[in-house]
């Protein structure tokens, strides 16, 4: 794993004067979508927060995918770990989630994955 995007990874704090329910705040809009995209420059951004609207997964769990959780023929993506600072033992761990329920198939429409099969191929040919 690599610990460089571990380190990018930063928590938001959402400061608000009036209390705001988690089902007010917890997702964007395809407005706010589209607007997100078209100042995104860095590929590697735009294929992430594509991923991130399609899928709903949380970031967490998204970090923590391996190419073996994507079924590229099911069209879906597998989630079964996430990552956590939460540890005494280390800065970071991919473990279980927290409940049973966040075990969980999710379908890939498939421009998700035709961008997933290119973002693989592409990556192919890099030697780290």
């Amino acid at each position: 794993f690599d610990n460089k995007v571990v380190s990018k990874i930063q928590t938001v704090k959402i400061y608000s004067i009036e209390k705001i329910k988690d089902s007010e705040w917890n997702y964007i809009t395809y407005e706010e979508y589209q607007q997100l995209i078209e100042v995104t420059d860095n590929i590697l951004y735009k294929r992430m927060f594509e991923f991130l609207y399609y899928t709903g997964l949380r970031i967490t769990e998204f970090i923590a995918l391996t190419w073996n959780d994507i079924a590229f023929d099911k069209k879906t993506v597998r989630i079964n770990k996430i990552l956590t600072n939460k540890v005494d033992y280390a800065n970071y761990d991919i473990l279980p989630p927290k409940t049973t329920n966040s075990i969980r198939t999710v379908d890939l429409p498939d421009n998700i994955i035709t961008m997933l099969k290119d973002h693989k191929n592409e990556k192919k040919n890099i030697w780290f």
